[in-house]
């Protein structure tokens, strides 16, 4: 077999290795948001029936503070559900380190970071328990002929990369950074099942 014949298959392997890593990333953030779907129709009825019960036995003077108690108990459920969820991916998250997808993981999302800064003298920091396995993955990076070097500065991270361009672009795809950034579209989507809820409940 030819090098270039190696070098397409190893590129080959690499485009699957990242779909499926994608994948599976997609199947887990679907199975969070399914989770915090049950959870937020559980304790919403919950909010909402002890709030009709208290209702029914006030005046109506003071049926207007009820409401706007019950309106914000359903705003701090909702942020305690969404933290609750990001706490227990996080936990998850944590334990990926030692997995044998790992490798692969973090190969992944330094070719991510690398591609959207384009070409130049690009460094990679990480966390000092994956040294050697981010030097492995950068020397076949070189012999590409990327600048790309390892820093010696370790990162506080339970997993994933910082790529820095010498122009001082960064992208951080630490897992925490990547999982904050499902944080606004998980808050989207837990205040739309409960709105969704209390639009029912007002019919």
């Amino acid at each position: 077999m030819g090098i270039e014949a190696i070098i397409a298959r190893i590129n080959d392997d690499a485009e699957i290795e990242a779909r499926r890593i994608k994948t599976e990333a997609q199947t887990r953030a679907d199975e969070i948001i399914r989770e915090g779907e049950k959870k937020a129709d559980h304790e919403y009825q919950a909010v909402i029936n002890a709030g009709k019960r208290e209702i029914r036995q006030l005046s109506a003077q003071k049926r207007s503070h009820v409401l706007i108690t019950a309106r914000r108990t359903v705003r701090e459920m909702k942020e305690s559900l969404v933290s609750r969820c990001f706490e227990q991916a996080a936990e998850e998250l944590s334990t990926v380190r030692n997995s044998a997808d790992y490798p692969g993981i973090l190969k992944h999302l330094i070719q991510e970071g690398t591609e959207s800064l384009g070409s130049g003298t690009i460094t990679v920091s990480v966390n000092s328990q994956d040294y050697h396995l981010a030097e492995d993955i950068l020397s076949g990076m070189r012999e590409s002929g990327m600048i790309i070097s390892l820093s010696e500065n370790p990162v506080s991270s339970i997993g994933g990369a910082i790529i820095s361009s010498n122009q001082g672009i960064r992208v951080d795809n630490t897992f925490e950074s990547r999982l904050e950034r499902y944080r606004g579209l998980l808050l989207f989507e837990v205040s739309t099942i409960l709105l969704g809820k209390e639009q029912t409940q007002n019919e």
